[in-house]
């Protein structure tokens, strides 16, 4: 799991969903897209086993969220319950609103929305 954090603007999305359109050209492994709209956690484990079922590879997921704490821990359950059985790869993108003071950790990448 890795996590972009982004300010409103700065790109994040674009950047995750270029990443995502990258990996999928170069034929690495199957992925998916999820976004707060399609929080369906049922519908969402289903279609990643069936990815795994019919692939036997890892599956990368981008998970751009934008929603309550309660909703993600029910994705990161769902998540959870996936890897049990399947390898997954997630990057989790996260608007984030207040002023952006940190730097890259080790599974956490900020993107200002600051022109230097």
């Amino acid at each position: 799991l890795k996590t972009l954090f982004h300010a409103p603007g700065a790109g994040g999305t674009t950047l995750s969903r270029r990443i995502l359109w990258n990996i999928h050209l170069e034929k690495i492994c199957p992925c998916a897209f999820v976004t707060s709209l399609a929080h369906d956690n049922d519908a969402i484990y289903k279609r990643i086993k069936w990815l795994h079922n019919h692939t036997n590879l890892p599956i990368f997921v981008v998970e751009d969220s934008q929603i309550s704490k309660t909703e993600s821990r029910l994705i990161r359950e769902t998540y959870e319950t996936c890897r049990r059985t399947t390898q997954l790869v997630i990057l989790d993108v996260q608007r984030f609103s207040s002023k952006i003071e940190r730097v890259q950790k080790r599974d956490q990448f900020w993107l200002k929305g600051e022109v230097s």
